[in-house]
Formats: structure tokens, sequence, C-alpha cells
């Protein structure tokens, strides 16, 4: 899970530290939710993702260094969610 005291380099630039923001926020919501066995939708998680990504590329390379540990520990929290999606099989049709 992620560390709750670990918030972004507030040197960050605006837009790339409300979208770690926003993608951390997000998992930590699903996270708990999947383990209270609600179902979750992940429609648009992609772009948010893809965002995250766009904002990163546009920092200087210093500071995208520097919160590669955080975007490490994300990509473990989604990886995490994702073993939990699978182990609960499909999502039945509406």
């Amino acid at each position: 899970m992620l560390p709750a005291a670990d918030p972004p380099d507030p040197s960050l630039p605006p837009a790339a530290r409300r979208q770690l923001e926003r993608v951390a926020g997000f998992l930590k919501i699903a996270r708990v939710l999947i383990e209270d066995g609600r179902q979750i939708n992940l429609s648009g998680f992609d772009a948010e993702v893809g965002r995250l990504c766009a904002a990163v590329l546009d920092i200087d390379p210093v500071l995208a260094r520097a919160i590669e540990p955080r975007l490490r520990a994300l990509l473990g929290e989604i990886e995490t969610i994702e073993s939990k999606l699978s182990a609960t099989g499909p999502v039945p049709a509406d």
C-alpha cells in the first residue's frame, strides 16, 4: 500500500503534483473498495495514468528522478490491484 506520509515534492510543477496526487488517491480508493468486495469501474483510469506520464515527461529530469520511488510505489499498487481483481474473476455483465 502507498505510504500515507509520502506527499509529492512541492518543487514539482503544479500539474505534475496534482496528477500524481490524483492517481495515488484513485488507487487508494480502488484498493479499499476491492478489499471490501465491491466492484470498481476502471474506465478512464488509463487516461489518468497517461496524463501522469505526460506531466512527468514535461518536468526537469532531476525532479523526475527524485519522484521515481513514488512512481514505483504507484506501479506496485497498480500491480497489487490487478492481482486482486484477477483473483476475484470477471465482473458479471449488466
